[in-house]
């Protein structure tokens, strides 16, 4: 089987690290697997993170969205290399891939991240319209990283064929504990602080300021609490600037985007969300294969995952709240320590990469014999 995946661009995201994934299990079972990036990122590892793995990785930039001369360069591309399936991921790609794939006569499959919002711009309702007509033209099938995401985008897509497949990641071992000491010496001076950790482009979506605002009420109680932010992204000069009127220069740690989050994430006490919309974060799926209590907003399909066995859950947009929460799971290290052991437990139990891969293997022999 010979496998397309295109996505928007290539930067340690989500659905980017679902990706790296599917390749290891592709290599293993010996199916050719071609990444198609729409734009490139010059700081991210990643390609070469995925032709190590025995992906091709090729780049087809273009004009902005509407460029149409891409479409049929992409769709001549695709019919040469006579791909069995293609599959997209994320705004852009949905709209582009399942378009090409049409025009290449090759059955098209398609990833939704994220549940629906509430952004009313322009733009966004011009991306939605066309996202939601190139699937409804293109796309044989459409799965949902969980139920949450799929009832979201409900009525976009009305008449579709829709699967639910959650993420997957890989175990995470814990950390040797000299190993662990240094790397939090490292991340905010001082080991034996108690460390918080975030993961996530820094966006809109994420709501990182509001998780700033809940390390300024935090901190009057905790003076010693630490956070780590993980990532990169077009918040970055604002969320600096919010960091430092709110003096948390002491307490948060900005470190950009990292290729070894899961070092990261095994030496940190405490994994926390406060995005404003969501589907099913990766990132969460790591936090709970390195042992870490979860607290996070309500949002996506997050309520599906975490329970009150794994962690505490918040409304969006309440940074009171989420530094009660923060605190109070900080405060319990009985009720700290059993939900990191059941939040692990339950990646093994229900996400491993060697379930959902089969599922999506199965979901491209289903889509092949209709095409």
């Amino acid at each position: 089987m010979k496998i397309a995946q295109i996505i928007d661009l290539l930067y340690w995201g989500g659905a980017q690290k679902l990706l790296l994934t599917f390749a290891d299990q592709a290599q293993l079972a010996g199916i050719q697997l071609t990444i198609i990036a729409l734009r490139t990122d010059s700081n991210s590892p990643i390609m070469a993170e995925l032709q190590a793995r025995g992906a091709d990785v090729v780049f087809f930039p273009g004009r902005g969205l509407f460029d149409l001369l891409r479409v049929w360069r992409l769709a001549r591309y695709l019919r040469r290399e006579r791909f069995d399936i293609v599959h997209s991921h994320l705004t852009y790609a949905n709209i582009i891939g399942p378009l090409a794939g049409k025009l290449a006569g090759i059955p098209v499959v398609a990833s939704i991240h994220n549940s629906q919002t509430d952004e009313a711009s322009f733009a966004f309702r011009v991306r939605q319209y066309l996202e939601t007509l190139a699937l409804r033209m293109g796309a044989r099938k459409v799965i949902g990283v969980g139920q949450n995401v799929i009832e979201s985008n409900k009525k976009f897509l009305r008449g579709m064929d829709v699967v639910v497949v959650p993420n997957a990641v890989s175990p995470i071992p814990a950390l040797p504990a000299d190993e662990r000491r240094q790397i939090r010496a490292e991340l905010c001076g001082d080991a034996d602080r108690p460390l918080l950790i975030a993961v996530g482009r820094l966006s809109m979506q994420k709501g990182f300021d509001c998780l700033l605002d809940a390390m300024a009420i935090l901190i009057a109680q905790r003076s010693d609490a630490a956070l780590v932010i993980v990532g990169g992204g077009e918040l970055q000069v604002d969320l600096t600037a919010q960091l430092e009127t709110l003096k948390l220069q002491n307490n948060v740690f900005m470190v950009g985007p990292r290729d070894d989050v899961p070092l990261l994430l095994g030496a940190s006490d405490l994994f926390v969300i406060s995005s404003v919309f969501e589907g099913l974060p990766v990132a969460l799926l790591e936090a709970m294969a390195a042992g870490l209590p979860i607290v996070s907003t309500n949002v996506g399909d997050i309520p599906a995952v975490v329970d009150e066995g794994i962690g505490m859950l918040v409304p969006p947009q309440r940074p009171d709240l989420l530094a009660a929460a923060i605190g109070a799971m900080m405060d319990d290290p009985a009720r700290h320590s059993a939900c990191g052991k059941t939040g692990r437990a339950r990646i093994h139990a229900d996400y491993t990469p060697e379930v959902w891969f089969e599922r999506l293997r199965s979901i491209y022999v289903d889509v092949g014999k209709t095409g």
